[in-house]
């Protein structure tokens, strides 16, 4: 298949992330969870940042399906006890057979696991059982884990409980682009965005050359984006995108595209165009 050059996750992205992933958390909770428990998403951060400060992330289970689709089980080996317990409760039947317990614990949590995994490959319109999945042991690929792959990690809190799940870059590219529907009655009266915003212009600099967008191509600023400067030359260092005067808008690297300077951005806020 060929390779896709996936964004970095910025935050409107996130967004997207969490709204197409939330109605799949939602029904594998109720055919799991106790109704005490809820599921949530604690934190999504970028794959090679998480693998690189927690020095306890290996690959406990991995589930693949369609070629670059996969989600993988990170942390340490008992998290499969710890949420078994959570899924199962105390087992005071079990008290006297520990081994039994923790054997139990193990097996429902595993169980639950591969199909939460199951559910995240298939999205919010497929049956999690229509998923035609393999399930191994195997490391993440190495290109995942390289800055910008678009891999991901969600932190999921499950009551005192955390699971950690890495996505590919692939199936997070289908959340992404996933758009929840609009509400009832949403756009009623409302003057449409591109009449809104026709003619309106911002010029950005950076250091050693300016660039200048409608506001419509400002707002859809994500991490990864390049943008060609107004000035022919070459410098490799870090620098801040600044419009007209106002706080940085990103950060990110000058470089040379095209016999042009061009600006590549690694961190955005869309503080300024709110």
């Amino acid at each position: 298949m060929k390779a896709q050059p996936y964004r970095l996750i910025g935050q409107r992205s996130a967004s997207r992330l969490r709204a197409g992933i939330a109605p799949v958390l939602a029904d594998w909770a109720g055919a799991w969870l106790p109704d005490t428990v809820e599921v949530q998403i604690r934190e999504i951060t970028a794959l090679h940042l998480f693998m690189r400060d927690t020095a306890s992330a290996r690959v406990q289970k991995r589930v693949s399906w369609l070629d670059d689709n996969w989600c993988a089980l990170l942390g340490g080996g008992d998290i499969f006890q710890r949420l078994g317990a959570l899924l199962i409760g105390e087992h005071s039947h079990l008290q006297d057979e520990p081994s039994a317990h923790t054997s139990l614990d193990m097996e429902v949590a595993a169980g639950a696991l591969h199909e939460l995994m199951q559910r995240l490959l298939a999205g919010p319109d497929m049956a999690h059982d229509a998923v035609p999945s393999c399930a191994g042991t195997e490391a993440v690929p190495a290109t995942a884990l390289r800055p910008g792959s678009g891999a991901v990690t969600l932190r999921l809190e499950l009551g005192a409980t955390e699971v950690d799940l890495a996505l590919s870059p692939a199936t997070v590219n289908r959340y992404v682009e996933f758009e929840p529907a609009p509400a009832s009655g949403a756009g009623k009266k409302l003057v449409a965005f591109d009449k809104a915003l026709a003619g309106q212009r911002v010029t950005a600099r950076v250091r050693l050359g300016t660039a200048e967008f409608t506001l419509q191509e400002l707002a859809s600023f994500e991490v990864g984006d390049v943008v060609t400067l107004d000035k022919d030359g070459r410098i490799d260092k870090p620098c801040a995108l600044v419009f007209d005067g106002a706080a940085s808008c990103g950060w990110g690297y000058i470089g040379k595209r095209q016999g042009h300077l061009a600006f590549r951005l690694t961190d955005v806020t869309h503080n300024t165009v709110n």
